[in-house]
């Protein structure tokens, strides 16, 4: 039961973190909402929805790599795996910018998107994407070494902590611009990658002359580092991008076959169900891999599985139960958080829910595959649901606009979970069958009560 109350520790801590990021989130909705149109704020959701897909794309996902097999090694070699793998990130994202930039590759997609007027508006994106793979790096490793707490700190200062000062300008009359809120952004990010190397100990610590890329040494570690890293990414890789896709792909038909104003409307009801996404299953699926990892790595499947069958029907009841409340209140949130052009996307909350609930219990069943480390079946779900994303998007949104956006992206994601639970051959099954048993949290709870009963006989 140690190792009970260290997850249950660490996730209150997740938890508690990632409240803090709701607040802050709520009010970086609420500045965006009230300084913001509606095409203003699409703009901002295109942005972000590309810097999502770019991330994985442009470092190649080395950075999934960490959090699988940094479990067991010593510090030092952790550390130089890091340093190796936040080098080739970094380095790779800015080449991939750069080339991106120059090829009149971005100028096409800007008018793509009718988004040619927020050209420098882009430009600050590209700049931050460099950011975000850096602030990546950064917060996979802190989670591999098991330091959930300090990754948590890296990742509200990238996401959250630039907000106070926006909301403090809008409180004093300032006028805020979409640039304004993209700049602050790129200063979280780079704040926060800052302070995750500097936790991490890779930039305390002087590296052996081994460990130099300038050694001969060096640089067959560094090489043989990288491929290893690589052959686990580079699947995982595709895998991300086909996730990102089953969720974010409508914005961009959205974009191209109505109205930014669209993008924006439902972009702006989308971020509610995300946050909610983000407080419940993020919380506790970032609390329990690194353990489901080492009770794999330890041979011993069963505790695997039960850690996450737990994990998954908490993420299902806290995620329903909060979607329940959105769902009963969504005018008085526009209201409070926004101008009234943002109303209209009340009827997509409900379509959307059916979706997040399949995203949850999909991914759980992804973690049977990568235990596995089965990534072409895993490809093969997730290009599934983005097959289906991309059709049914590009079917349903010029005729229903964000309602046919919605209806699309919930269905490639039932989709995408319905392929993986399919194809599995049993695997993804184990941890379901503890859905409706709570013979685990009753275990838990008579430890916790007889640990607490030898403390009042002691006082």
């Amino acid at each position: 039961m140690n190792l009970g109350r260290h997850v249950v520790r660490q996730g209150g801590y997740v938890l508690l973190t990632k409240c803090l990021n709701l607040i802050t989130r709520v009010a970086l909705v609420f500045v965006l909402g009230k300084s913001l149109t509606t095409e203003q704020y699409g703009v901002y959701a295109i942005v972000l929805a590309a810097l999502t897909f770019g991330t994985p794309i442009v470092g190649c996902s080395v950075h999934t790599y960490l959090v699988r097999h940094l479990p067991g090694l010593t510090n030092d070699r952790q550390v130089t795996i890091f340093r190796t793998t936040f080098l080739f990130e970094v380095l790779a994202a800015s080449l991939w910018v750069g080339v991106f930039y120059r090829s009149g590759a971005f100028d096409y997609c800007l008018a793509s998107l009718k988004m040619t007027e927020y050209r420098s508006e882009a430009i600050v994106g590209l700049v931050l994407q460099i950011g975000m793979v850096a602030a990546s790096e950064a917060q996979y490793f802190l989670t591999g070494q098991k330091r959930i707490e300090v990754a948590n700190v890296v990742d509200y200062i990238c996401q959250s902590a630039c907000v106070w000062p926006l909301l403090m300008m809008w409180l004093l009359g300032y006028k805020l611009t979409l640039m304004s809120i993209l700049i602050t952004h790129c200063v979280g990010y780079g704040v926060g990658a800052a302070y995750g190397l500097r936790r991490s100990g890779a930039c305390s610590k002087s590296p052996s002359r081994s460990d130099l890329p300038i050694s001969l040494a060096g640089i067959r570690d560094r090489l043989a580092t990288l491929r290893q890293a690589l052959s686990y990414s580079l699947p995982l890789m595709v895998v991300s991008v086909s996730f990102y896709g089953t969720k974010l792909t409508d914005r961009f038909f959205l974009s191209h076959y109505t109205h930014l104003a669209d993008v924006g409307i439902y972009s702006f009801t989308f971020a509610f169900l995300n946050m909610l996404y983000s407080l419940t299953s993020q919380v506790i699926e970032l609390t329990i891999w690194p353990y489901v990892c080492e009770a794999h790595d330890k041979q011993d499947p069963a505790r695997a599985a039960a850690i996450l069958g737990v994990a998954l029907k908490w993420s299902l009841i806290l995620f329903v139960a909060g979607a329940a409340v959105i769902w009963t209140a969504p005018s008085l949130i526009v209201r409070i958080l926004a101008r009234p052009d943002y109303a209209g996307g009340r009827p997509v909350i409900a379509i959307l829910t059916v979706g997040f609930v399949a995203l949850i219990c999909g991914h759980f069943a992804s973690y049977s595959f990568m235990l596995r480390r089965d990534m072409l079946r895993l490809m093969v779900a997730d290009i599934a649901g983005a097959a289906m994303a991309i059709v049914g998007s590009a079917i349903l949104v010029p005729r229903f606009s964000y309602i046919g956006a919605s209806i699309s992206t919930a269905t490639a994601l039932i989709v995408s979970a319905g392929v993986k639970y399919i194809i599995s051959k049993g695997g993804a099954f184990r941890h379901m069958r503890l859905l409706l048993s709570f013979d685990t949290e009753k275990t838990f709870i008579r430890s916790f009560a007889a640990r607490y009963a030898r403390v009042e006989d002691e006082v």
